[in-house]
């Protein structure tokens, strides 16, 4: 998989930026998260979250690649119980009305959990740390993964 790690440092930050904090309707925070890896095939990256009137969230990551890549994958990170649901186009973290669904609409391809029992050994108590991702199922130099919590 590739894998993009941001680094420390000056160099390599994000930029913010909000919208509709005080209006109705929905509210939006993107992070320009291009400059934040050193990565060079990556062009551009910026990371779009979007809260509906109805509580539900979208985030929405938006890739431009200097060619296309061979691999890619959204990670997500909980202590929450996870359960992959629909033959892998969901996954359902925590239990009953806490629970929520991540999903990526539109966009083909499987999520999966692992729980991270050796690397959760400095966490909060006893708790394990369960690592979601989600690998789409066709790439290309541009692309939107889209995400939706309700």
């Amino acid at each position: 998989m590739k894998e993009l790690h941001e680094l420390a440092g000056r160099d390599y930050r994000g930029t913010l930026s909000v919208g509709g904090l005080n209006a109705a309707g929905a509210k939006t925070t993107t992070i320009d998260m291009t400059h934040a890896y050193a990565d060079k095939t990556l062009a551009s990256l910026v990371r779009r979250f979007t809260m509906a009137e109805d509580g539900s969230v979208e985030r929405a990551d938006t890739y431009a690649f200097r060619r296309k890549p061979r691999a890619l994958e959204e990670a997500f990170i909980t202590f929450e119980p996870v359960r992959i649901a629909g033959g892998g186009r969901a996954a359902i973290v925590g239990r009953g009305r806490r629970k929520l669904v991540l999903a990526a609409p539109g966009t083909r391809g499987k999520f999966a959990a692992a729980r991270l029992v050796e690397e959760s050994k400095d966490a909060r108590g006893d708790a394990i740390v369960t690592r979601i991702t989600f690998v789409p199922s066709k790439l290309e130099r541009q692309m939107t993964l889209a995400f939706t919590m309700r």
